[in-house]
């Protein structure tokens, strides 16, 4: 997150990293079989989150709100609105990266800020049932488990009428 936020000159905000932790994954999931992050996807209120990045970004909020501590790497700030932003203060290097990750990053950032430009409620609409990843949380919000990567996957192939048999293959072992 720290890669893209510098690369683009933006503060993100909770949403915003939560969303892109998650079509990162996706995305080089997609691609190469193995998601750059990790941690289960859960169907959370408003859409898919890691826990893993919910729960951190929870003790960062905690940290900054009751001790003003930042994290490591980062510097934390509250707007008008209350939503708390992340500015990187430590910027890895693109060649900290393979290219399929920053491929995987560049991907989710279109995706994530192009549907947040067009309103919060395009955003529900393509994590909560619109999007292929909206169909895939739906799915698991009716089981009550985290989101199951091959429904992931045939979501996305339904959409774009492609053919990731072979990824799902990657997946099992």
């Amino acid at each position: 997150m720290a890669y893209l936020a510098a690369k683009h000159g933006d503060e993100l905000n909770t949403y915003e990293l939560m969303k892109l932790h998650v079509m990162i994954d996706v995305y080089h999931t997609l691609e190469r079989g193995k998601p750059v992050i990790g941690g289960s996807f859960w169907p959370f209120t408003n859409g898919p989150v890691a826990r893993s990045a919910a729960s951190r970004v929870s003790s960062w909020r905690k940290g900054y709100e009751v001790l003003g501590k930042q994290p490591d790497g980062f510097q934390l700030r509250s707007d008008a609105g209350d939503r708390l932003l992340v500015k990187p203060t430590a910027v890895p290097e693109e060649d900290d990266f393979s290219r399929s990750e920053i491929e995987a990053m560049g991907r989710a950032w279109d995706e994530v800020m192009d549907t947040l430009k067009k309103g919060f409620a395009a955003s529900q609409e393509f994590f909560h049932g619109g999007g292929f990843i909206g169909k895939a949380w739906l799915k698991a919000r009716n089981s009550g488990l985290a989101l199951d990567w091959n429904d992931i996957i045939d979501e996305y192939d339904a959409a774009f009428h492609k053919n990731h048999s072979h990824i799902k293959a990657l997946l099992r072992y």
